[in-house]
């Protein structure tokens, strides 16, 4: 049977969701953009830092298995993913807030990207993981289909920049 529109606003993720966006959209029109972006680097480096603790034994365990279960492929991904937030927020707090862009092309860079990258390909990589449903196995396919065309059509022009360099568009 179908959900009603009020079984929906019952739904305890719904309302910590809006509530979220609520507390988010009070604080967009009360602070100034650098501010609001400090606070939400801040608070994503604090969700990231505890995602990443309280995956790391699951990931940790999967990591020594033979044959690991999608759900410990799934806590691998979501480890790392955690792991790539805080990398990212703290190159974002360094960059933006400390006025230090050239911390955009360090090694914590590509580690957060990797680290980032790894957990995004044990999230495709885990159909039906949790309760048969996250994610769907035809949209694990699809979502594979959809990275080799975009990384596909990166290669080619990241190809032809590398042979004819723009000034937009530089490897260094």
């Amino acid at each position: 049977m179908p959900a009603t529109i009020h079984d929906c606003l019952a739904c305890r993720l719904l309302r910590i969701l809006g509530g979220l966006i609520g507390v988010y959209a009070l604080l967009s029109l009360c602070l100034r953009p650098m501010h609001l972006i400090l606070l939400l680097n801040g608070l994503a480096l604090s969700v990231s830092a505890g995602v990443a603790v309280a995956y790391l034994p699951v990931a940790a365990t999967a990591l020594r298995q033979q044959t690991p279960s999608r759900g410990d492929v799934l806590g691998v991904g979501i480890f790392f993913a955690g792991l790539s937030g805080v990398a990212l927020r703290i190159e974002s707090i360094l960059a933006r807030d400390l006025a230090q862009p050239r911390i955009l092309n360090t090694d914590l860079a590509a580690v957060s990207i990797f680290s980032g990258l790894l957990g995004l390909v044990c999230f495709l990589w885990a159909p039906y993981a949790s309760e048969g449903r996250v994610p769907r196995e035809r949209w694990g396919y699809a979502g594979l289909m959809v990275a080799a065309g975009v990384g596909l059509a990166f290669t080619v022009s990241a190809a032809h920049h590398f042979v004819t360099p723009s000034p937009a568009f530089r490897f260094e």
